[in-house]
């Protein structure tokens, strides 16, 4: 039996010893929550509490057992509810850092029921269990300095919630004047105000600010200039020496055993780090050379700083060209008798022709036993296996990364399936491309070529031996999506939640937690894709859309989010969409409700969760319904946007309040889909100057991109260079091009900004995640936009072709449904703008051969009396 399966047996053994010992008396409850699944425990006749202090007990993988033992005598006495994770691989996971740092070490959690509670449960809880190897936790108050007991207020349940301005759902808690206030995971454990900690706390030591500080490792003398990245357990830091004046990179780990035993610690890992770049550093260039290294409380690695530009940033053809060096680089790696273990692009740096790996806190020596766990994506099936370090799993590494050199898409964000991304690469012309990562991602590592053979192998690829999109796709056949959009409409049903009658659709995303409401996350955004796309497919969905509009109706505006996105607006428009299709009334009233209140909300500007989604909802509404009172309402928003209207550096943005902001420029939070709100208001009502202003800020945002040439994408804020993905809708190219045709529309006045857009669009490859906000599905709604206009219509037409097929390739198996992965390649939720219901969505709209984006007033319209007309069930019910 190996050390770990030891571990494995002893850990389930001490949970069953625990429950045994606490009797029949407490309850057992066991739920998943994402990764992680919990083994929660309560006393019968437990007090039924919201709130109050929850103490938090670090626990390392290899103590897990030993402290549930330990603890569990305590725990009876004490009778406090408390939780633990049910699987050793659950601890490990928490303490690696995977749920968030705001979790790390917390792997026991009480919860007593008043302040004289917790203070006993501390006290006892610190006396049996003093000390851990596990990480500190970071967000609680400690006992005392390294404690492994610490301390933190907050929500016990998530029964108290607010709504932020972003439409971000928080659980919450209630200050002793019975405010309530978002329950926030701070670093240093400091409660809300108002509320005293039971006894006195100590802030956890945490990553302090370095710049201007001086440091020693070893007989090297540094100052530190500034941190340049840092995770859950490390930090990378810009560093001089103090004698020369030669800048170096050091690396710095915080105490603690993240994973299991055999990985190490924290100066173990850094002096493993060391000894690589020791004996691989400075030969051929291909590595940073070791400096100096120092163990203690915070593990330090001084090393080589590597100027140049990292492959992952560099334009498609300089990655394809440089991929032969990378590949030398790592031959030399290997030929030092070393593993890297984290082999991508965003660790090879780029040196005039040559290529550096950097990073190489997960190094083995080939041979030992792996330590550390890569890149998901990246790491080949037997690493699964607990097997040996080999060179083989690199080559693995680097396949994956030439799909990412060839494509510019992160192969991270893709579903798991073997062949998979060889598969994407000849779907887009890309077969000798595909054919090497074929093999360097062959299933048996025997079968990979070597890292030299791999040099020879990427050579023979040209530059341009990446995806050329000449494939035989033809126009959607609606024959063949039928079975797709059918898949998800049934789907719907998996996650669907009864309310009295009423019905809502939990989420498996980042607000699981949470009944949700709005368009991009919740029922609205499903209530609105089942409309379009159930009745494209003659699905009975009547009871959903009325079920999930009675529940709507039936909760308050009050306390929600504005925008069309996130907030009262897009529920207003479901709403409305709802009663058209329905034949009924009923929900005028709610409706109306809703867009008055996202009218009179001025915490927010933008199209998400702003007034100008207020904007676009108004016109939208007035659209579907064809009544102008929404437009009274779009007024309101109007004037606040016009309040707070400036120009800088020629750009127009919208800020809120005197102190500003992050000016963003894109889709989803700024200037573009301003202004497309701006075009879409003035082509419904006839507003000049709206249109006006409309059409000169898209002109200056282009302007702006046209003369950088920049083929990263827009950038994201004024004041910074950082881009999203060209084909994304929040904040890419694809969501400017979105915000041109879906604001003031085709214009002659916009003709050269438009074939700018399509130009910078059309070579990308039809590879994404599959949804609306950054995929897929809103790069499909686009095209079909694009192909209204007939000097773009032959290329659109080529590119719905690849994108719908694509679309129905990348489909998963989840439940005896084939439905598609959320943005996370983890996630399956049934939401519109980041779930499976928008490429159902999407595909109904390119089978349809609609040039309308999904939300414009006229198309909910024309699927509201589509699905009404072919309604089933018979008499109206007057729902």
């Amino acid at each position: 039996m190996s050390g770990r399966t030891a571990l494995l047996h002893d850990y389930e053994e001490a949970l069953s010893f625990l429950c045994e010992q606490l009797g029949d008396d407490w309850t057992v409850r066991r739920w998943r929550d994402g990764n992680c699944c919990w083994q929660f425990h309560a006393p019968s006749a437990a007090a039924d509490v919201a709130q109050g202090w929850k103490v938090h007990v670090a626990v390392a993988v290899g103590e897990a057992a030993i402290f549930a033992r330990t603890l569990t005598p305590l725990l009876a006495e004490l009778r406090v509810p408390f939780k633990l994770p049910a699987s050793l691989d659950a601890i490990a996971a928490i303490n690696a850092g995977e749920g968030g740092a705001e979790q790390v070490g917390k792997i026991a959690t009480l919860y007593p029921a008043d302040d004289a509670c917790a203070r006993e449960a501390i006290h006892a809880v610190d006396r049996l269990w003093p000390a851990s190897a596990a990480p500190a936790i970071r967000t609680s108050l400690h006992v005392r300095p390294g404690s492994a007991v610490a301390f933190r207020f907050g929500a016990f349940d998530s029964r108290s919630r607010i709504v932020d301005s972003r439409g971000i759902i928080h659980a919450a808690v209630r200050l002793p004047g019975g405010h309530l206030v978002a329950d926030e995971r701070i670093i240093g454990g400091k409660p809300p105000a108002g509320i005293e900690p039971p006894l006195p706390g100590f802030a956890p030591d945490g990553w302090d600010d370095v710049a201007g500080k001086q440091m020693a490792i070893g007989d090297l003398r540094l100052v530190l200039l500034g941190e340049i990245k840092q995770t859950v357990h490390s930090r990378l830091l810009f560093a001089a020496d103090r004698d020369s004046g030669a800048t170096l990179i050091v690396r710095q780990r915080a105490p603690g055993e993240t994973r299991y035993p055999d990985d190490g610690s924290a100066e173990e890992r850094i002096a493993r780090e060391f000894h690589a770049l020791k004996e691989i550093g400075g030969k051929q260039g291909c590595a940073p050379r070791a400096i100096a290294w120092c163990g203690g409380g915070m593990a330090s690695l001084a090393m080589e700083d590597v100027e140049g530009s990292l492959l992952s940033e560099l334009p498609r053809p300089m990655r394809m060209r440089l991929m032969p060096s990378m590949a030398r680089a790592l031959a030399e790696v290997h030929r030092c008798g070393w593993v890297h273990g984290d082999v991508k692009l965003e660790n090879a740096i780029a040196r005039d022709e040559s290529v550096a790996l950097i990073d190489f806190e997960l190094a083995e020596r080939a041979g030992s036993r792996i330590s550390g766990r890569g890149t998901d994506a990246y790491m080949p099936p037997e690493a699964a296996k607990d097997v040996h370090a080999h060179p083989a799993q690199d080559i693995y590494a680097l396949g994956v990364s030439l799909f990412h050199a060839a494509t510019g898409f992160p192969p991270g964000l893709l579903a798991p399936r073997p062949g998979l991304l060889a598969d994407l690469l000849r779907r887009e012309g890309a077969g000798r491309a595909a054919d090497v990562v074929e093999r360097m991602t062959a299933d048996d590592p025997m079968e990979r070529p070597s890292a030299e053979t791999s040099i020879d192998l990427l050579a023979a690829l040209s530059e341009d031996a990446v995806p050329s999109g000449e494939t035989s796709d033809a126009s959607p056949d609606a024959s063949r999506l039928r079975p797709a959009i059918e898949a998800a409409v049934a789907a719907t049903a998996d996650f669907r939640m009864e309310d009295r009658g009423a019905r809502y659709w939990r989420n498996t995303h980042f607000q699981r937690h949470f009944e949700c409401e709005a368009i991009n996350i919740g029922a609205a955004g499903i209530l609105i894709g089942l409309l379009v796309a159930g009745g494209a497919v003659d699905a009975d969905c009547r009871d959903d859309i009325a079920g999930a509009a009675d529940w709507l109706a039936a909760r308050p505006a009050e306390g929600q989010a504005a925008g069309l996105f996130t907030g009262n607006a897009g529920v207003a428009l479901a709403l409305a969409a709802a009663g058209r299709a329905l034949g009924t009334d009923k929900y005028s009233a709610a409706s109306r409700a809703r867009l008055a209140a996202a009218a009179a909300d001025d915490r927010e500007l933008d199209l998400f969760s702003g007034s100008a989604g207020t904007l676009f909802a108004a016109a939208a509404m007035s659209e579907l319904i064809e009544e102008d009172w929404p437009l009274d309402l779009g007024r309101v928003a109007m004037r606040r946007l016009e309040d707070c209207r400036t120009t800088v550096d020629g750009l127009t943005v919208w800020r809120a309040g005197e102190g500003g902001g992050s000016d963003f420029l894109g889709c989803a939070h700024g200037s573009a889909g301003i202004a497309a709100a701006l075009g879409y208001w003035a082509r419904r009502t006839g507003d000049h100057d709206a249109a006006a202003l409309s059409v000169a800020t898209l002109k200056a945002l282009a302007r702006r991109e046209m003369d950088a040439a920049n083929e990263q994408g827009m950038r994201m804020r004024l004041d910074s260079d950082q881009c999203h993905a060209p084909g994304n809708w929040c904040h890419g190219t694809a969501g400017f091009l979105w915000s041109l045709l879906a604001g003031p529309g085709a214009d002659y006045e916009l003709t050269e900004e438009i074939d700018w857009a399509v130009a910078s669009l059309a070579e990308l490859p039809a590879i994404a995640t599959p949804i609306y906000c950054h995929g897929l599905a809103g790069q499909l709604e686009l095209w079909q936009m694009v192909s209204a206009m007939e000097r773009h219509r032959t290329l659109a037409v080529g590119k719905i072709g690849r994108l719908a097929a694509n679309l129905d390739f990348m489909r998963i198996g989840k439940g005896g449904r084939d439905v598609w992965i959320s943005d996370d390649p983890s996630i399956v939720t049934p939401d519109l703008w980041v779930g499976f219901m928008g490429p159902a969505a999407a595909l109904t709209l390119a089978v349809q051969d609609e040039k309308r984006t999904l939300l414009d007033g006229g198309l909910l319209r024309d699927a509201a009396d589509r699905w009404g007309r072919g309604r089933r069930g018979g008499t109206d019910d007057g729902r």
